[in-house]
């Protein structure tokens, strides 16, 4: 489970890019959704990192910085709800497109 803290009406999320278990609600996710698309817009992409500091969940090391989204891939949430195996409802956070990801050289240079 991810370092961020349950609040109050959260319930469990899972990252479909790598599986990582946080608490948020669809509230949120569409708000931190809002703020990513603004980022992107301002700096013509953003990270897998850039997405999880939003959320306030833990950056994965440099692979988490060569994954974008840029203008071109538009980021856009595909947010689902489930049951896990011993019945607690979780929402699956899914997205439209996949981040690209960027080669090794052009994230050393950067």
């Amino acid at each position: 489970m991810s370092e961020k803290k349950k609040s109050e009406g959260d319930v469990l999320c899972i990252d479909s890019i790598t599986g990582r278990c946080f608490w948020s609600t669809q509230e949120k996710l569409h708000s931190a959704e809002k703020l990513l698309i603004s980022y992107i817009k301002d700096n013509a992409s953003a990270s897998l990192n850039k997405w999880y500091n939003i959320l306030g969940i833990e950056p994965i090391l440099i692979i988490g910085d060569m994954m974008k989204w840029t203008r071109y891939n538009n980021f856009s949430l595909c947010l689902n709800t489930s049951m896990t195996p011993d019945k607690r409802p979780y929402i699956h956070v899914g997205y439209k497109s996949r981040p690209d990801r960027i080669t090794f050289e052009d994230y050393i240079n950067s």
